[in-house]
């Protein structure tokens, strides 16, 4: 079983490596996206932690600062209310001392404003420590007095006072609104200590100090610690100087005190501090905000370790659905690889049934790759085929002539066949309008060394005939036999000079390089293919008249031939159109009818020689100007750039192109010269008929009248007249009698009966519904408006 195995992977090296390739390319990606999904979570739970600890941070900083804002107001109430004012009013000094002096009776009513005042005060102290939960204890100190009160109603000599620290860490010179100290402990009446938050007010100008104490225990506990309930952390706050104030008393989490107060140090000195900030240092993630209204930085600090515990079954999950997707994508790569080798199986396969041996490698080598076996086989194939091109394009030559020949013969190849053939052997000829010239050479009785020099002057003479003809001119040259050479050039049965003009140059360039003299014989052109033998058996008999004309050996059958082709046929039915559309001036039908007689002219004209069709056209030339002779037009008129003598321009026209070119201009100028007579004409009908109505319009006025009076067709009149004014006959004659009877209506008395009769309305309504379909009013309300 295990050399069969082995056996099929060196057999199979394509395939074993296209399954070893694509389960890499399908489990790489798989453990490289599980690996990043894995940390990617770890890292969106620490930055969701950072966003958490950053927003309860910036909770606990705003409440802390609510909270002192808020006594800050509830100072700010105390000293405007104008209790404690009235209060610093009353005589200074040592309040203890001076009290012996004011039993008397002079002094009773002061003293008693005295006391009401500092009764004021107190309650207002009162007021001061109920404003939040937090507030133990407000303070009034009064140095220059030497009075302490207290919120419990408690009056003390300053150096008897029970709090003797509450000016720990404060300046003399210090002012402000408010200044917050640091935590300190504070002896309370009862002998006792507290940890709180002095909060010191020292009005400017003033001899007194106010302190609110803020019970640090209940501010740590319902406010800040509150941070850390919901994942385990903890929280503490720190002094401007780095100095920790408020923390969690849990001996468990002492330690972290340390640890926060170094990171925010050295960030700190590091220049990287600010209002908010987060460091992972190990598996503590350390957060922290700055308050610039408490001078405090408040830190927490989470372990990162416990939280990543509970990532644990995540990943036992991604480990499992890895192993899952493993199998899955082994299983279909196996299948996918399978069809994927099949194509090079069957190629194999056509390798191995084409080789001569049978096999893949050979005896006694390393077995070859799939691919090896295929290239070399490709190979091969390639050679041969290499081979058999080589051995074509060696009987090109052969095969070009062969079939050029075959041309010259009766056949029944369609022109698609033939063009087709012509594109694969690389004969540069397209399959119409072919001029065949048969050029022979006579070497006045020279004779080579040989057969092979002999053979090779008459391939530099089939060379110098190439050279002759312009490369703009497909062509193609063919040797016949000794001496005798068949040149086919493409070109129009209407551009026989440039045939001319090859066959002089040919026979200058066999003179000019070989001293020999050509004789040339040309066929008149084929318009189809299958008019190639004719024209070549032309090209063979107008050689046979060399010889007979004293200029040139250049011999065109149509110049010797006795007989005579059919003349031309002239399309006389459409000749009557075309005078017909001349004489209605209408140009461009007239254009049209020509381009169909040229049309037919060309189709009935087949090897005709051109003087025969100016034959013909001299037919129509004769017959327009009789048809302008009898318009008594001038054609200098007509065609103002031209000669006078049009049959000596017409003369002058030696090939299609041009003769109907001059015909078109000739034809067109005629249309519009007399579409322009007849409009002017036209137009001076209307103009005559329009001034008759005017004059006419109040009596029996109609188009049969009108059209008699000027010895015209009624409809023709109607046409005319409704082409130039743009309304009808009738319709114009209405609007000139309610012209007419608006001038009687205003200038005459005349009934409006009176006016219908006299402008031929026999009704009096219809004259009336007439007006008012023109005006949008009766006769008798327009005579109302205008009087």
């Amino acid at each position: 079983m295990l050399h069969k195995m082995r056996s099929f992977t060196k057999r199979k090296h394509f395939l074993m490596r296209l399954v070893t390739f694509t389960l890499l390319i399908c489990l790489v990606p798989i453990g490289v996206l599980g690996f990043f999904f894995y940390h990617n979570v770890q890292n969106s739970m620490r930055h969701g932690i950072e966003q958490a600890n950053e927003l309860y941070l910036n909770q606990t900083v705003n409440a802390m600062e609510l909270v002192v804002k808020q006594i800050g107001n509830g100072f700010r109430t105390f000293v405007t209310n104008n209790t404690l004012t009235e209060f610093e009013l009353f005589p200074l000094g040592n309040y203890f001392d001076e009290i012996g002096s004011w039993h008397t009776s002079s002094n009773r009513e002061q003293l008693l404003d005295y006391m009401t005042s500092k009764a004021k005060v107190l309650r207002s102290m009162n007021d001061l420590l109920k404003l939040n939960e937090f507030i133990c204890s407000v303070y009034y100190i009064n140095p220059s007095r030497g009075i302490v009160l207290t919120s419990g109603h408690l009056q003390y000599e300053i150096d008897k006072f029970y709090d003797s620290g509450w000016n720990k860490g404060l300046e003399a010179s210090s002012l402000g609104y408010p200044i917050i100290m640091n935590v300190r402990a504070a002896m309370q009446e009862d002998g006792r200590s507290r940890r709180v938050v002095p909060v010191v007010f020292r009005p400017l100008e003033s001899n007194y100090t106010i302190v609110i104490n803020l019970d640090a225990d209940a501010f740590y506990a319902n406010l800040i610690s509150r941070l850390g309930v919901e994942h385990g952390s903890s929280v503490m706050v720190f002094s401007r100087e780095g100095e920790p104030l408020l923390y969690d008393s849990d001996t468990s989490k002492a330690d972290s005190i340390a640890f926060v107060q170094s990171t925010i140090a050295s960030q700190n000195a590091a220049g990287n501090g600010s209002l908010k900030t987060h460091k992972v240092v190990g598996d503590k993630l350390v957060s922290w905000r700055s308050s610039e209204v408490l001078g405090w930085d408040i830190a927490n600090v989470t372990n990162m370790h416990t939280l990543y515990k509970n990532v644990s079954n995540l990943r036992n999950l991604f480990f499992t659905v890895a192993i899952l997707l493993t199998l899955a994508t082994a299983v279909l790569v196996v299948v996918t690889s399978q069809r994927i080798y099949r194509p090079v199986n069957h190629l194999l396969q056509f390798v191995k049934e084409g080789s001569q041996g049978g096999s893949f490698g050979f005896k006694g080598r390393r077995p070859k790759g799939e691919f090896r076996v295929i290239s070399e086989g490709l190979a091969d194939a390639y050679a041969t085929g290499k081979k058999l091109q080589l051995r074509l394009r060696e009987s090109l030559p052969a095969h070009q002539e062969k079939f050029v020949r075959s041309l010259l013969k009766r056949h029944s190849l369609p022109m698609k066949a033939v063009e087709e053939r012509f594109d694969y052997l690389g004969i540069d000829l397209k399959p119409s309008g072919i001029v065949p010239m048969l050029v022979t050479v006579e070497n006045g009785g020279r004779t080579g060394g040989s057969i092979e020099f002999e053979q090779i002057e008459q391939l530099l003479v089939s060379d110098s005939i190439a050279s002759a003809i312009d490369i703009a001119h497909p062509h193609w040259i063919l040797k016949m036999e000794d001496d005798v050479y068949l040149v086919l050039v493409n070109c129009g049965e209407h551009e026989m000079s440039i045939i001319f003009s090859v066959a002089e140059s040919i026979q200058q360039t066999i003179l000019d390089n070989h001293g020999l003299i050509g004789a040339i014989g040309i066929g008149t052109s084929c318009k189809e293919i299958g008019d190639l033998p004719q024209s070549y058996e032309e090209a063979e008999e107008a050689l046979q008249y060399r010889g007979m004309t004293a200029e040139s050996d250049i011999v065109y059958i149509e110049d010797v031939r006795f007989h005579a082709h059919d003349p031309l046929p002239y399309p006389k039915d459409k000749e009557t159109t075309l005078i017909v559309c001349l004489k209605n001036g209408d140009k461009e039908q007239a254009l049209a009818v020509f381009a169909e007689m040229e049309k037919d002219m060309r189709a009935e004209a087949g090897k005709i020689a051109f003087p025969q069709v100016q034959q013909t056209f001299l037919l129509l030339l004769v017959k327009l100007i009789e048809t302008v002779r009898d318009l008594h037009l001038d054609m200098r008129e007509i065609m103002p750039g031209e000669r006078a003598n049009l049959l000596a321009v017409f003369l002058e026209k030696d090939d299609w192109r041009s003769m109907s070119a001059w015909f078109e201009g000739l034809i067109g100028a005629t249309a519009a010269y007399i579409g322009q007579a007849f409009q002017e004409k036209k137009n001076t009908h209307v103009e005559h008929a329009k001034r008759l109505i005017e004059t006419e319009s109040a009596g029996s006025v109609s188009l049969t009248s009108i059209a008699d009076r000027l010895n015209l067709n009624p409809a023709y009149l109607s046409r005319i007249f409704k082409e130039y004014t743009g309304v009808t006959f009738t319709d114009y004659v209405i609007q000139a009698r309610v012209r007419l009877s608006k001038e009687l209506l205003l200038q005459t008395e005349l009934k409006v009966q009176d006016i219908s009769e006299r402008l031929g309305y026999a009704k009096v309504n219809h004259f009336i519904k007439l007006f008012k379909d023109m005006t949008g009013i009766t006769p008798g309300e327009f005579r109302k408006q205008h009087y």
